[in-house]
């Protein structure tokens, strides 16, 4: 029990923001995970009900403030009520049923919300403009300075970004990474670079060089185990369509100038602890990052996944961010994409799960490879989702 009470309406089962849109007013919100974006429908909602999660999260809090009957933790109720049914969730006594229970329903108050129009309410409101949202979504861009940043988390991005373009800087005599990483040694076809923060290799690892043996960080052994899970094929075929667009991007790429160190030849780093990874790739003229915390307290786990880049057209590349999205969100990843960037997180889950959707992450960072050029239409993405999911399945279960 989240969030005590009794309440009555027809289920509404929630997994993207599309779904968000098309929520109607006194419905019960069932999801799987209980994400922060959903606490923006709660005062609509009659209930909550949802797979994962905990009374100490985002999502129960809000629906406590609301005071909105809230029961989380059910393991299966989205897969097993309909959407459309009406039910009573007796959140109190932690029970759902199908159908209007008035015995039930007479015995609970009136649901009222204290927050909303209260003076606490409008200066929290106010506060979050300056808190919440990003503007600074793209590093390239113009506006990618210190006096773009307009909320805080514009300030956190910006700083994230340069540090990680300090320690990875390259033109350096010495740079960080060379100094305090050492190289690991394996047959995947990418040069891999493993600084460690403390706790994610072994002791007697000392030398300049590593094997997989001496990986003890659970986020990355885990991405690794999807890296290797299924042998990388090679580059695709491509139609005559597809190489003109890459000629097309690469005349475009100011990295490919001649006698410049390419960005496409850059090394791939992983920073780590036992429980904690920040993987960033480069592969070919894709750019991708990995950042996980895989602990003991689902509270406390979390996985965030950026894509961007691709050799071929625009339309080409945004094909490959639908085809990822499409994955991710076979496996209950958050997804968001603008262009060809896109964005991925799943939080607060049990171990077993984290692992899980890294070995995806790790299949993917490899296998999404120069797929770009091939991405011509719709179609062909549905048929390419289609044989990377078999694939998947031969390492990792696909949920229902």
């Amino acid at each position: 029990t989240a969030s005590p009470g009794v309440a009555c309406g027809p289920a509404f089962l929630i997994e993207t923001t599309v779904d968000m849109l098309q929520f109607p007013a006194g419905a019960v919100l069932v999801t799987r995970m209980p994400l922060p974006q959903w606490a923006a429908l709660l005062s609509q909602a009659a209930a909550v009900v949802t797979d994962q999660g905990a009374i100490t999260g985002h999502l129960a809090a809000v629906a406590r403030e609301f005071k909105v009957p809230a029961l989380m933790g059910t393991k299966t109720a989205f897969q097993t009520i309909p959407g459309g049914d009406l039910i009573t969730v007796d959140a109190t006594g932690q029970k759902i049923y199908a159908g209007r229970v008035d015995l039930l329903l007479s015995r609970s108050s009136k649901k009222i919300s204290p927050m909303k129009g209260s003076p606490v309410y409008r200066t929290l409101e106010n506060i979050l403009k300056w808190i919440a949202p990003l503007n600074l979504t793209d590093p390239e861009a113009d506006n990618f300075t210190p006096e773009g940043c307009q909320t805080l988390h514009d300030l956190i991005r910006y700083a994230h970004e340069i540090s990680l373009r300090e320690l990875f800087d390259e033109q350096r005599e010495v740079s960080i990474s060379e100094k305090f990483s050492q190289k690991l040694i394996s047959s995947l076809p990418m040069e891999w670079w493993v600084i460690d923060l403390e706790g994610g290799i072994r002791a007697d690892s000392k030398g300049p060089t590593l094997k997989v043996e001496d990986i003890l960080s659970k986020p990355l052994l885990a991405l690794w185990e999807g890296l290797a899970a299924v042998p990388w094929k090679g580059p695709p075929p491509v139609d005559a369509r597809g190489f003109l667009s890459i000629l097309a991007e690469s005349t475009m790429d100011p990295s490919l100038e001649y006698g410049r160190d390419s960005e496409r030849s850059a090394k791939n780093y992983a920073i780590i602890s036992e429980n904690f990874c920040h993987l960033s790739t480069r592969l070919g003229f894709h750019f991708s990052t990995v950042e996980a915390f895989l602990g003991d307290q689902a509270a406390e786990n979390y996985v965030w996944f950026y894509f961007k880049g691709g050799a071929a057209d625009r339309v080409r590349k945004e094909q490959r961010g639908r085809l990822i999205r499409l994955i991710l969100e076979r496996f209950h990843f958050w997804v968001r994409t603008k262009g060809d960037l896109l964005s991925a997180r799943l939080e607060r889950q049990d171990r077993e799960i984290i692992i899980d959707r890294l070995k995806v992450l790790g299949y993917l960072i490899l296998h999404t490879r120069q797929l770009d050029m091939v991405l011509g239409d719709p179609g062909k993405v549905d048929r390419q989702v289609e044989n990377m999911l078999k694939e998947i399945s031969s390492f990792v279960k696909i949920p229902e």
